[in-house]
């Protein structure tokens, strides 16, 4: 017994001590012998009522049992071993206890309770159904426990194949059978009856242009029976009869390398597909080995989709330069980056953060040479400071980590048409009113970001509507007072013409010089003369000066965003207008810190590197883009104001480089036209890509396993080795190399997702030489489609750690297990109400005088009732003569007899 405020005890004794001084102390209207029982029930009920303070809990043990049936629902359960298992559940029903608690639970790549635990016996038929493409045995285990009682008889009957796919079962049980919780579990048949499929394609890792590609598929059958094997390398297709026995099968297939039309240095994928009539899941029925085509390295030359062309140059002359190069708009996703040795990126904006994480992984984790060549939308210019991929750059691109060089003339075009009043909800059919005017939006970020500028800075402000009127006029950058009341006036009403106010600010731009020149145009862009707005944007580029444009997030975006573009400036949608005041702010400073740079420069060798040994002069360079050399950086060509034009450095397994100007005749025209163009960025190219090793690489999946192997002759005995995985999900996993033989190294890695596996295997030396080598696999299909053999072992040991049992009849599935925990019983109840019973006892016992006969009858305390001979505790005493004396009549007495008389 446990008490829930033990610090109550003390008042039951303490209690029944004053009930009993106070007995000694009082007047007695009852005699002696009734007396001591009235005190004893007077304590009794005192102290068991202060006793109910200290709140007792009394625990008993849990003797209620519960069991909860968990069926394998996988795909690997076939129809003959699903119908077992409702059989098994029928049959086991029966034998439960009228107070045993049952539940079902349907489980494959995922769990679902099909009928909660009751004392109910109505289960079947299973209801729920599960993704069926996995058997997590161990993930239905933890779930059962958790949907199980946390006390008494707890039991688990699982009923599967056991070829458990994922992992984490020992894990699990372990938990299990701390918590009390036993498992019995019944092994049925997998339910594949006619079933095959290819289990991997075996490749090369390197094969050679002209040679014959040998490539084995394997394929298992559960039965005999005739097939189509349809194998697929490039450009080479060839369909072959198979005649399929029980068990393994291989076929060996011969490609010519140049009928499969692979480019030299890239990776060649061979494909085998089966079809068999009388197959039942066709999903497991596709392979994919993947070799490399031994040539030249691979590199892709990657546009910005906006600026496409600018890339030309460089694919030719690295072309030139021996190279195998690939040119391609937009920045490829993972697994088609990994068909190449090295990356050039050229003035390329960076608009997804997924884009960058995945050139981050293609650099750091699987040792790929990256080049970023600069322009107008890269570096700080491109925001590449918040994205991911500034953590591999050798130069910081923030522009808070430059110095400003150059004043800033700025124009702030504001619209204050009619429906910059209003919030646009639904397209511009509907108009909703209230809320933040979007001019008072307007108002605050333009005074904010005339707040940023200096005093060196010249600045205006231009609203529109149907006309224009310059609200601050352009020139030196107003006092805070002065600013405030001048847009104070802005009022939203008229419509909306974009055009003519833009053709004023680009006239009065024209007559500043040497200054920067920009527009930042603020509106929901609601032009009827839309079509004029994309000309005049290549016009205010074509004459020095940037457009930004600012959205609502309403209006024709597409226009607004391509006016950006042709702007040479940025655009903002304006989701959350909330935003805009610090939009206008980072716009602003954005463009005061200057970080295109254009001019005549003159490059200057700042270190020794294999890059600017082979430049004996330099042609100049019409413009670049401002950054930072970080401090592990080498720093090969400076240019400017001791700006960094040629920098790289190692980053994890792979190497980057970056060139601040362009690669276009806008800014590097002599140097497109420079005899020594192919040779330097045939140079700077090559630096950044890896060692190759003359190793080769394999890799295949099976059962869901990854299994590489990496053959390397002349390996030092103390070469050490790791493999870099990245799997479909797009994470990294780094396992060592065991080696297990002079020129060879093996690992095993988990592969139960189905996509592909890209693996770079790194040998390292004593010495500190690195080299590596790079394969993929592919899983074509989910591990429970494969040919999973049952694991008794795993069954065995399921029962054993948890004290359960191996297939047990069903008659056994409720019977008795180790019991956890107890029941705990609130007593102070009863002890609440048995001294209420003990005070009307008491009471009773004072009040009630009884007859010989048994009855009872109430009368006053001190007066006997009349006609009825007088029961007493003691014999009443005499004189020896004379008439008994009449009794005393108290105060108290005739007050009672008055009130009774009434």
């Amino acid at each position: 017994m446990r008490f829930g405020v033990p610090e109550l005890i003390w008042a039951a004794p303490l209690g029944v001590a004053v009930v009993w001084l106070l007995a000694r102390r009082g007047r007695w209207t009852v005699g002696r012998r009734r007396r001591r029982w009235v005190l004893a029930l007077r304590m009794a009920g005192v102290g068991l009522a202060l006793a109910a303070l200290a709140q007792p809990v009394l625990s008993l043990p849990q003797r209620q049992k519960a069991v909860l049936l968990t069926l394998d629902r996988s795909l690997s359960m076939g129809s003959e071993s699903r119908a077992r298992q409702e059989q098994l559940v029928a049959e086991a029903l029966p034998h439960a206890g009228a107070d045993d608690l049952v539940g079902l639970m349907v489980f494959g790549a995922d769990a679902r309770m099909d009928t909660a635990l009751t004392t109910g016996r109505e289960l079947l038929p299973v209801r729920s159904v599960v993704d069926g493409s996995a058997s997590e045995v161990g993930s239905a285990l933890r779930a059962a426990a958790a949907l199980l009682p946390t006390a008494g008889a707890r039991r688990v009957v699982l009923m599967s194949d056991m070829s458990a796919t994922g992992g984490g079962v020992r894990e699990v049980i372990e938990e299990l059978a701390e918590a009390g919780v036993a498992v019995d579990v019944v092994t049925l048949e997998s339910g594949l009856d006619a079933e095959a499929l290819v289990e991997w394609v075996d490749v090369p890792g390197l094969v050679r242009e002209g040679e014959l590609l040998s490539a084995t598929v394997r394929v298992r059958s559960s039965i005999a029976g005739q097939s189509r094997l349809r194998v697929t390398a490039g450009d080479h297709v060839e369909l072959r009869e198979v005649r399929l026995r029980p068990g393994v099968n291989q076929v060996e297939i011969l490609v010519p390398i140049d009928q499969a039309g692979a480019e030299p240095g890239g990776p060649l994928a061979v494909q085998a597909q089966l079809f068999a009539d009388w197959d039942e899941y066709p999903e497991n029925n596709r392979a994919v080995g993947i070799t490399r085509v031994e040539g030249p390295a691979r590199v892709a030359v990657v546009e910005d989709r906006a600026r496409r062309g600018e890339g030309a140059f460089l694919h030719e002359a690295l072309e030139a330069s021996g190279l195998n190069v690939d040119r391609l708009v937009g920045i490829p996703p993972a697994e088609r980056l990994a068909e190449y040795d090295g990356v050039v990126l050229v003035n390329v904006n960076i608009r997804e953060a997924s884009d960058a994480q995945d050139l981050v992984s293609y650099v750091e984790d699987f040792g790929r040479g990256l080049v970023v060549v600069g322009g107008d939308r890269s570096f700080g210019v491109g925001d590449y400071h918040q994205t991911p991929l500034e953590s591999v750059l050798p130069v910081s691109s923030d522009p808070d980590d430059l110095l400003r060089r150059q004043p800033v003339a700025e124009v702030l075009a504001l619209d204050t048409s009619g429906s910059m009043g209003s919030c646009h909800c639904g397209g511009n059919a509907e108009r909703i009113a209230g809320g933040t005017p979007k001019t008072a939006i307007a108002q605050a970020g333009a005074t904010q970001a005339i707040g940023a500028l200096t005093s060196s800075d010249q600045v205006g402000v231009l609203a529109f509507s149907s006309g224009f009127d310059w609200t601050i006029p352009l020139g030196p950058r107003p006092d805070t007072e002065e600013v405030t009341a001048a847009l104070s006036t802005l009022t939203p009403e008229g419509d909306t013409e974009i055009r003519p106010a833009l053709a004023e600010a680009l006239r009065v731009l024209n007559g500043v010089e040497g200054s920067l020149r920009h527009i930042v145009l603020f509106t929901d862009g609601w032009d009827p003369d839309e079509a004029g707005l994309l000309p005049l944007a290549r016009r205010i580029s074509a004459e020095g000066v940037t457009l930004s444009v600012l959205g609502t997030g309403e209006g024709p975006g597409p226009t607004l965003e391509r006016m950006a573009e042709l702007g040479g400036g940025r655009y903002y949608p304006g989701a959350d207008l909330d935003l805009v005041p610090e939009i206008f702010v980072e716009e602003t400073l954005l463009v005061a810190e200057n970080l295109v740079r254009e001019g005549l420069f003159y490059p200057v060798r700042s270190g020794l590197s294999a890059m600017s040994e082979i430049l004996a002069e330099t042609p100049p360079l019409r413009g670049y883009v401002a950054t930072k050399a970080k401090g592990t950086a080498t720093v090969s060509l400076e240019v400017g104001a001791e700006h960094p034009l040629l920098a790289s450095w190692q980053r994890g397994l792979g190497r980057v480089s970056v060139w601040t100007s362009d690669a276009t005749s806008r800014w590097s025209s002599e140097w497109v036209e420079w005899p020594g163009y192919v040779q330097f960025w045939g140079t700077v190219v090559r630096d950044t890509l890896s060692v190759q090793g003359d190793g080769v690489l394999s890799a295949t999946v099976e059962g869901g396993r990854l299994s590489i192997g990496l053959d390397q002759s002349g390996m030092a005995p103390e070469a050490t080795g790791v493999a870099r995985i990245r799997g479909p999900d797009g994470e990294v996993a780094v396992v060592a190399l065991r080696r297990v033989a002079s020129g060879r190294f093996e690992t095993q890695a988990p592969a139960d997702t189905a996509g592909a596996y890209w693996i770079t295997a790194v040998i390292n030396t004593p010495d500190g030489a690195m080299t590596s080598v790079s394969a993929g696999a592919v899983s074509t299909y989910l591990e429970e489609f494969s040919f999973l053999a049952a694991d008794p072992a795993l069954a065995r040991e399921i029962a054993e750690v948890t004290g359960g049992r191996v297939d047990p009849t069903p008659d056994g599935f409720f019977e008795a297990v180790s019991t956890r925990g107890v029941n705990d019983v609130a007593v102070w109840p009863w002890l609440v109400g048995l001294s209420l019973a003990l005070f009307l006892a008491d009471v009773a016992a004072r009040r009630l005088r009884f007859s010989a006969g048994g009855a009872a009858t109430a009368q006053t305390v001190g007066r006997p009732p009349e006609d009825e001979p007088v029961v007493v505790d003691e014999p009443l005493q005499h004189p020896a003569d004379g008439p008994p004396p009449e009794p005393e009549r108290t105060e108290t007495l005739d007050r009672l007899m008055r009130r009774r008389r009434r």
